[in-house]
Formats: structure tokens, C-alpha cells, sequence
């Protein structure tokens, strides 16, 4: 029972389907309202410590290495699909948070913390005209293309790079926007 002084307060939940790559906003449901799978809570603490090693895709760089001053970096996560663009201020740091006013990109709507994604993984930053990948102390690790990123050693990624966070795979784009017809 309530009177008019109480004020109920539900917390929000970021969630997300591993399945169809659908995000939600949710106290309540249990099920993606997309496709019906079973939807998990984002926050999870500490990081999973992985027991067998990531799957690695085979090294290969396979497009420009020179990141255009106007050109937005996208990663695209698999198996979802799902896409996020960066913002180049400054570094981006890659990892689980569960402060919204943090300036990391928090990865945990992927599954991070089971993938083993660290709170801290990794940086990516621009420098002139190359983005530039640093490993951030990360407990299983940070790979591109296939190749182990040693802590602290910055590493140039290109357009089309692979990069494995623990178990979370995603692909790298460089898109420059096309000019506005005017």
C-alpha cells in the first residue's frame, strides 16, 4: 500500500539477445519481445576467467590502414550484427561498465562479461591518420587478426581487421560519410 509521499522506484535494466541482436529496456520481461529467447541482465561483476582459448580468425589485413580525419570507425559485433559507430574526441576504452556516466564503450549488452571481456580491455585511439589499438592490462587478452596484442604495445588496425576481446569478436570499418549534394 502506498500513500501519496511514496514514490516507487523500479530500476532499468539494459538487456539484450544474444539471439537476434535486439536490444531492450526492461525490469519485467524475461524473453526477447523480437524472437522470444531468454534475455540476460547486463550487470555482472568481475570477469570470467575463459577455460579454453578463442576461436581465432585466420591473420589477414584486409583493407586501408589510413583512417580519413572525417571518416567514422564502426565496430560490428558477431554474431549479432550489430553495429556501433565511435566517437574520436578522444580514446575510447572498450570494456564492461555500469556507470552510465563512464567514458568507456560498455560492451556488456554483448554478453561481455561471460565472453570474457575485462572492465578495462582495451583502447582504441586516433593518431593522425591511424587508429591505433592498445591492450589495457586485459585478463584474457586482446587479439587482431589473429595475433595476440602484448599489454601497453599500441598496434594500427585497417578497415576490415578482426579483433577478439576475450570471446567477443568484432569487425572493424572505416566509413567516410559521402559529401552533401547541395
Amino acid at each position: 500500500m502506498t500513500d501519496e509521499s511514496t514514490v516507487l522506484v523500479r530500476t532499468q535494466h539494459s538487456m539484450f539477445c544474444r539471439r537476434c541482436g535486439h536490444f531492450g529496456w526492461t525490469t519485467d520481461e524475461t524473453r526477447c519481445p523480437k524472437c522470444g529467447a531468454p534475455l540476460q541482465p547486463a550487470a555482472t561483476p568481475g570477469t570470467v576467467m575463459l577455460t579454453n582459448p578463442p576461436v581465432l580468425p585466420a591473420a589477414s589485413t584486409t583493407g586501408n590502414s589510413v583512417l580519413p580525419l572525417k571518416a567514422n570507425v564502426i565496430l560490428q559485433f558477431e554474431p549479432s550484427g550489430v553495429c556501433l559507430s565511435l566517437p574520436f574526441h578522444h580514446r575510447v576504452v572498450l570494456g564492461r561498465s555500469s556507470s552510465p556516466e563512464s567514458d568507456m564503450l560498455d560492451l556488456t549488452p554483448f554478453d561481455a562479461y561471460r565472453m570474457g571481456v575485462s572492465r578495462q580491455h582495451c583502447s582504441l585511439e586516433r593518431r593522425n591518420s591511424r587508429l591505433v589499438l592498445i591492450d589495457l592490462g586485459s585478463a584474457n587478452g586482446t587479439y587482431l587478426n589473429g595475433s595476440m596484442v602484448a599489454p601497453g604495445q599500441g598496434c594500427h588496425v585497417a578497415h576490415g581487421d578482426t579483433l577478439m576481446l576475450g570471446q567477443l569478436r568484432c569487425t572493424v570499418r572505416f566509413h567516410t560519410a559521402p559529401p552533401k549534394e547541395g
